[in-house]
């Protein structure tokens, strides 16, 4: 669903009512949202909810144990496009190249060549 207007990012409209619930979120003022204190101040109420962020599907490698069995697979560097296999890894790091990067560094700028990220789901 599209972004309704007035309400402010990181919110979705639950529902309009003239009875809203203490403690329930609604709109005050244009991108302004409060807490119901007092129902009884409000005529019209634009309940509203806080948006979860998505959580990451993937992480890190978090050590040469979670790499191993995607050790023969073929990377991709996302800042050039450059397609290889690693050279070596370590329980900390990865060699690819003439680099070195830690898992987390390797998390952010390598991708499998079919395109998933280097590293493993997260639950």
């Amino acid at each position: 669903m599209d972004r309704i207007g007035g309400v402010p990012n990181g919110w979705r409209l639950v529902r309009i009512t003239d009875h809203p619930d203490v403690g329930e979120y609604a709109i005050s003022f244009p991108d302004t949202v409060e807490m119901v204190n007092d129902p009884m101040e409000w005529d019209l109420a634009c309940i509203v909810e806080r948006i979860e962020p998505q959580k990451p599907k993937y992480r890190p490698f978090a050590n040469a144990a979670e790499f191993e069995p995607h050790r023969n697979w073929w990377v991709r560097v996302k800042a050039n496009g450059m397609v290889t296999r690693p050279i070596s890894y370590t329980h900390d790091r990865l060699y690819i190249g003439d680099i070195w990067l830690y898992w987390g560094d390797a998390f952010l700028n390598l991708e499998f060549e079919t395109g998933k990220p280097f590293g493993v789901e997260s639950a």
